[in-house]
């Protein structure tokens, strides 16, 4: 990880490895030695998790909607907080896994097909 105006940026992944059909409470946050740690919060459901960030302080990752059954990717920077990326169109979940300069997502998603399928997403666009 790098930093960035000497700055040491952090995404602190919660590693508590639970079933999918149990969804705990578990949040990712970020923490940097200006805003301490900062909750990311969710989209809906009770645990998000964080994989990656970049330097500008944007993260990726997957949370559980309301149904805590269903994952989608998220983006989350600090002026705007979580953001959900949607799925591939027809499909169920997703999960994003990687974020670069620009904020384009990498990860996996499940297709209409029911198979599983990396993905790329970029400004809202699958």
């Amino acid at each position: 990880m790098k930093k960035a105006n000497g700055f040491s940026k952090w995404v602190c992944l919660l590693l508590f490895l639970t079933p999918l059909a149990i969804a705990q409470n578990e949040h990712a946050f970020y923490w940097s030695s200006t805003t301490g740690m900062v909750d990311m919060g969710t989209l809906g459901g009770n645990s998000s998790y964080a994989l990656q960030i970049n330097d500008k302080g944007e993260a990726v990752g997957w949370s559980y909607l309301a149904d805590n059954v269903t994952t989608h990717a998220f983006t989350w920077t600090l002026a705007g907080g979580i953001v959900d990326a949607g799925t591939l169109p027809g499909g169920c979940c997703s999960q994003g896994q990687g974020i670069n300069s620009l904020g384009n997502l990498t990860g996996n998603a499940i297709r209409s097909d029911g198979y599983q399928s990396p993905f790329y997403w970029s400004g809202g666009r699958w």
